[in-house]
């Protein structure tokens, strides 16, 4: 009686499958976000390159020229000398 119902109920299950795992069914195309690629800035050098050189990205957002810039490490006390050769200015983007 066991192994009646057991047959039973999984033959009702593989029908149950059949039905419902057999449709013929759309498949959705991914859909593709197309990116605009924006052309690369280039990058300007200031000062000099070296070993112990600091590489920093830099916007000039203040409305003004720029004719001086200094960048300090976090552990020093004193600001050190202006980084733009003279004469150099740096434009407002």
């Amino acid at each position: 009686m066991k192994r009646k119902l057991i047959r039973m109920f999984g033959l009702a299950l593989c029908v149950g499958i059949g039905i419902t795992g057999c449709g013929d069914k759309e498949k959705e195309e991914p859909k593709v976000k197309e990116v605009q690629e924006e052309p690369e800035e280039k990058l300007r050098v200031i000062g000099t390159e070296g070993d112990n050189a600091y590489v920093i990205q830099f916007t000039n957002a203040s409305g003004q020229k720029l004719t001086g810039l200094s960048v300090k490490a976090s552990g020093t006390d004193e600001w050190p000398e202006n980084i733009l050769a003279g004469g150099e200015v740096m434009e407002d983007k």
